[in-house]
């Protein structure tokens, strides 16, 4: 899990946690996700930064 937090794109949006409670909702979701699907979960989290910010 700490590697994963070292990922850019996971850095990127736990920036932008403080625009919402939602937002990290969603962040503790892709973060589950990472562990078990990488490559899935980086395109997700890269579609919801471009669809949210």
């Amino acid at each position: 899990m700490i590697e994963l937090l070292k990922n850019p794109f996971i850095i990127y949006f736990k920036t932008k946690i403080h625009q919402g409670k939602l937002l990290f909702q969603n962040s503790q979701v892709i973060l589950s996700n990472l562990q078990k699907k990488p490559i899935t979960s980086r395109i997700l989290l890269f579609t919801i930064r471009v669809n949210k910010f």
